[in-house]
């Protein structure tokens, strides 16, 4: 608005344009006017003014308000003064109530450098904010200022109990849209805040706060509240406000030649300046020059080398600023311990045996001289083509897969080489897996409502954990599975098909043939052929069952008219006859059925109690 001359833009078929190129924290105006030919234009809109945001400030940032008086204060327009509740605020409400009670002041009280900020702590609705520009933050950012607390109107120490007073220093961590009470430190008596607020004295009190976990841009508030009158009429004075990111010196370590080397021993030395912070821990990494891991001590005097050997060592040291470690590491230096040089163990990866699908047996032979002892020993083993290798203290390596390569080596770790002494790689591949064998047998003792299913199973690599068979009605989709192979409740004169099956590990599923079979009709009864001798029959107690021409063992079976097996019976390899007990057996008539390797016969016996 300090000019007097217009910059004007053409503007065509854009509802919304961004002005840009502006000047941060500066108050612009703006109008617009139709043009719709080289001469002909509307006249201007209404003037409409807007002010820009501030500029964020640069670390480091530093205000001791000795820029300030009465009348001009704070120190800017990006600075803020507001009026209102904390607890309002964190609740989410806009911090959007201008308010005065921050002030310019120049006594000597509490802090007696001339000018500073001062707010009075009284009565029952203070709630004070000075809000300072945008900052834009550095990692490792650091908050620093000094505070006073005294009696209003002079230097003495504060007055009244101050039970209810607070003093916060809040981060708004998004530049001042929200304000939120994990961001803030709070100075209390009610036991709830990080400082007390009664230990605040009426010298210079100098506060550090922490901002490293904040980045980017963030205000800072400075708030204070009092909710009670009449415990208290007191300044807070507020001075040397400074956000930088603080010069940290590191301390020097200096690693220093080793001595009184033997042969299994040595001493170390170093020389450590303290630099920014204290030292927290420090002392020495060594190694084997020709191993990989380094062992850290803290003891000058280091024991258990090996002789005629290299080593390298270094000194270190530790601060830890709020647990945050930093280790600090001078040069690396050798020695070489006296004595003989130590003679190396030898390994010998031997070929792998008792080799399975899933499994193997590795083997080694290992041979160590005192000199240098072997402190760890095992294998490293992969599959073929992998990038990984596992390692193994145990000979039976388990859980491979069937009709693989794999490649090994056995190892031995030293307090010299602790990266190992490694064997020959070797190979071998797992077994294959062979799958089961299954048979489906025929189907025996056929009735009406009921046959018994049959089936021969050997194991091939890897065992068995179910076996069965699945059935259905011919021209029907659905199997139904079972493991008991004695089937009940079939429809009579219906034909069925079957197969056998056997389930493991790595094979689901492997089937036998599908066999078929069909039920006896129930008036077979009357119409079967009668090729079995039976006697006597009508029988009452015992009964004979001959078959002439048998050959071979044979299954018996007594059905009756309802079609249910009430007796199963067995003639034995080279007998042709049976006797059988039928005293239990109701009157009626029963199909006598014989069924063999060679024959299929079928009787009528009927029952007959005297």
């Amino acid at each position: 608005t300090d000019s007097v001359k217009w910059t004007s833009v053409k503007v065509s078929g854009q509802p919304i344009y961004t002005i840009r190129n502006l000047s941060p924290q500066t108050r612009y105006e703006v109008r617009i006017r139709a043009v719709c030919q080289p001469n002909d234009s509307s006249f201007w809109t209404p003037i409409r003014r807007f002010d820009t945001q501030c500029a964020a400030d640069t670390l480091p940032f530093v205000e001791n308000f000795s820029g300030c008086s009465f009348s001009n204060f704070p120190p800017n327009s990006c600075w803020g003064r507001y009026t209102q509740s904390a607890s309002q605020v964190f609740g989410g409400a806009a911090l959007s109530n201008v308010g005065t009670e921050w002030t310019y002041s120049e006594n000597g009280h509490g802090i007696n450098n001339g000018g500073k900020a001062r707010v009075n702590i009284v009565g029952t609705t203070l709630s004070a904010w000075l809000v300072t520009p945008p900052i834009l933050l550095q990692s490792g950012s650091k908050l620093e200022f000094d505070i006073a607390l005294t009696e209003n109107g002079n230097g003495t120490p504060a007055s009244g109990t101050r039970v209810d007073d607070k003093f916060m220093v809040i981060v708004s961590a998004d530049g001042g849209d929200t304000w939120k009470q994990e961001n803030a430190t709070v100075w209390s008596n009610d036991s709830t805040g990080t400082y007390v607020f009664n230990d605040i004295t009426n010298t210079v009190n100098h506060y550090s706060i922490d901002l490293s976990k904040y980045s980017g841009v963030v205000k800072i508030a400075f708030y204070a509240e009092s909710s009670v009158t009449g415990n208290g009429n007191n300044d807070l004075h507020l001075d040397n406000i400074k956000v930088h990111k603080p010069h940290v010196t590191p301390p020097t370590v200096v690693t220093l030649d080793a001595d009184n080397i033997g042969d299994n021993t040595a001493t170390l030395h170093r020389r450590i300046t303290e630099g920014t912070y204290p030292i927290d821990a420090d002392g020495f990494y060594y190694k084997a020059a020709s191993g990989s891991q380094w062992t850290s001590t803290t003891d000058s005097v280091v024991t258990g080398l090996i002789r005629g050997t290299k080593y390298q060592f270094y000194a270190y040291a530790q601060t830890n600023v709020d647990g945050n470690v930093q280790e600090y590491q001078g040069a690396t230096l050798e020695f070489t311990t006296t004595g003989s040089a130590s003679v190396h163990p030898t390994v010998e990866t031997r070929p792998a045996t008792n080799i399975t699908p899933t499994s193997a047996m590795l083997h080694k032979a290992i041979a160590a001289d005192p000199s240098e002892p072997v402190n760890l020993q095992g294998w490293k083993w992969r599959k073929v083509g992998a990038s990984v290798w596992t390692t193994t203290y145990d000979s039976l390596i388990t859980g491979l897969e069937h009709s693989t390569e794999y490649e090994f080596y056995a190892y031995a770790t030293t307090a010299l080489k602790t990266d190992g002494y490694n064997g020959n790689i070797l190979h071998f591949t797992t077994a294959a897996h062979t799958p089961p064998t299954v048979v489906t047998g025929n189907a025996t003792a056929i009735g009406c409502y009921a046959a018994m299913l049959t089936k021969t199973i050997t194991a091939g690599t890897e065992p068995i954990v179910e076996e069965g068979w699945e059935y259905k009605r011919v021209g029907e989709v659905v199997w139904t599975r079972t493991t008991d192979g004695n089937l009940n409740n079939l429809g009579q004169n219906t034909e069925y098909e079957f197969y056998a099956y056997a389930v493991t590990s790595n094979y689901p599923k492997v089937k036998g043939a599908v066999i078929r079979f069909k039920t006896l009709q129930c008036t077979d009864l009357e119409t079967a052929t009668y090729d079995i001798d039976i006697y006597p029959n009508p029988a009452d107690n015992m009964v004979t069952v001959a078959v002439e021409g048998l050959t071979s063992a044979a299954e018996v079976v007594v059905i009756d008219a309802s079609g249910r097996v009430v007796g199963r019976y067995r003639i034995a390899s080279g007998e042709s006859s049976i006797s059988i007990d039928v005293s239990s057996f109701a009157e009626g008539n029963y199909l006598v059925r014989i069924v063999s390797d060679a024959i299929d016969k079928v009787e009528r016996l009927v029952i007959k109690k005297r």
